[in-house]
Parts: C-alpha cells; structure tokens; sequence
C-alpha cells in the first residue's frame, strides 16, 4: 500500500481535483491530508469529499494552527502506514500512469530511495524542478538581482539550465511538488526538519537523503500537472522573509569551517537588505514572483 501525504492551507480550489486524480481503484491507497488551519473553506471541501467517496481511505488531520509545511508532512509520516509514501502537493494533478511508473522506478534498484516526475503545467508546458545542491556563492550571486535582471546572460549552474527534463538522471535535489519515497529513507535520514517551515525543507531533507547513501531519480516517464505559486501567492510579502529566513538557517545548518562563518555573517547581512528590497517592490506592485 502506498501512503500520500499532502499538506493543505487554503486550497479548496485545488484539493478535489487533486484527488480525484489519484488511481483509487487500481492501486491500494492510504491518503492523508494535514490542513494547517485554513481560513477558507478547504476544510469543509475535504470533508464532501471524503462523504462522497466512502469507500476510499481518505485520512483527515485538521489543526487548529498553522504549523508549517515540514510539520504536517511529518505529521503525515507519523501516521502513516503503507511503503512507499508519496509526499504530494494540493495544488497538482497526477496521470492514471505517475504512481505505477515512479513504484517501478523504486523496485528497480535497491539504492533508489526517492523518485520524482516531470512537472507540467495545466497546458502542459514544461516546468523545470530539479536543482544541485546551493552553494553559498550561488546564493551570494542569486542576491546581485542579475540573474533576475538579465536572465538570458546569467543563469545560476544549481538551477542546472543545460537539463532538458526530460532525461531519466540521478539528480541532488527535485521539487518535494511530488516525491516517492522509501521508507526506509525515513529510518535511515530522518523527517524533514521542522526548522524549515515553508522553504529549503526539501532541499535539506535531500542532502540528508544523499548523505544517507541513497539514491534520488528524475523518471521523467512519470508526469503529473501543477498549478505552480498557487500556495505561494496567497501571501507573497510573509513568504519572502520567510523564504531569506530558510535559506540563512539552512546555511548555518550545513556550513563548515571557520572562513564560512565570516561569510554566513555577510549572507544574513545581505538576505535582510535583500528582503526589503523585494518586500518594497511588491508592495509598490513592481515585483510579484517572490
């Protein structure tokens, strides 16, 4: 049986169909949704849905607090009971075919500890969401704005530009959008650290993974569609810190070595002076994507 885990904070326009997309009657399914308290009606919709549907095996934790992404997930974990889990996000949409080839991907190397699809959108163009590792020039680089500025000139090599996604590859880190994962994966490198509530969770859960000695697979094979920045948007100026805020402590997490101290000192120094700088943009409307 394999357990879906898929965390929920004001997605009622996206967790029906989310689910329906799922292949209940052809692959046994445990499915757990963690709704971080929602101030729309998301929790209202999942609960027509599972009355709808009383013969699937639709688990609900509704919490009275918002305790962040990485903490429902492990939530989700805690509680789940089926190898392998699918860490899936609200706002995405499987084909009847993403869990048999992802579980194949699985069952074909022992070391393969987590797979994960190609992204599209819901016109079906592209998304790239594999990366390598961060770091901390790539970031002290992201942070000039030139890359933003003048993206045809300066494209980010973590950001891996020269991957068409559409090769099957070994890759350091892919969107936790959609992800399968062994168990055994859990035992072995852990949950995900709730220190990163919304941002760099995944990217530290999977260098955890590859420190673990596991294997993570683009099996672009699999597909399934995202509504991308639908979580995102809702409160871009709270993200935005909140994004500077995972991107320090994942540093200071994984640094090493005195000189990165210094450096780490100039990285938080510069991702509060980037911070507001981006917060004045969107709040004047210049800048939208955080």
């Amino acid at each position: 049986m394999i357990s879906v885990l898929i965390v929920t904070h004001n997605n009622a326009g996206d967790i029906p169909a989310c689910l329906d997309s799922l292949p209940w009657p052809d692959i046994p399914l445990e499915v757990l949704v963690i709704d971080n308290r929602s101030r729309d009606d998301t929790g209202e919709r999942l609960r027509q849905w599972k009355n709808a549907h009383p013969s699937r095996n639709l688990r609900l934790f509704l919490n009275r607090e918002n305790r962040g992404f990485a903490a429902g997930i492990n939530q989700g974990l805690a509680n789940a009971t089926g190898d392998p889990l699918l860490i899936l996000g609200p706002d995405t949409a499987l084909f009847p075919d993403t869990l048999p080839v992802l579980s194949r991907k699985l069952s074909a190397e022992n070391r393969v500890g987590a797979a994960a699809p190609r992204i599209l959108d819901w016109r079906g163009n592209l998304l790239p969401s594999c990366r390598r590792f961060p770091r901390m020039h790539d970031i002290l680089f992201e942070l000039t704005g030139l890359p933003r500025l003048f993206p045809g000139c300066f494209t980010p090599k973590w950001k891996m530009p020269e991957f068409d996604h559409r090769t099957e590859r070994e890759v350091d880190q892919p969107e936790a959008t959609c992800l399968l994962v062994r168990r055994g994966v859990i035992d072995s490198a852990g949950m995900m650290d709730e220190r990163f509530p919304i941002f760099f969770n995944d990217v530290d859960w999977c260098l955890r993974i590859r420190r673990a000695g596991w294997k993570i697979l683009f099996a672009p094979g699999a597909r399934i569609r995202h509504r991308k920045g639908t979580s995102v948007r809702q409160d871009p100026m709270h993200l935005i810190w909140k994004s500077h805020q995972g991107c320090f402590r994942y540093f200071r997490k994984h640094r090493s070595g005195r000189f990165s101290l210094f450096v780490l000192s100039g990285l938080g120094i510069l991702l509060i002076w980037t911070g507001i700088v981006r917060s004045v943009l969107v709040r004047t409307g210049i800048f939208r994507d955080v």
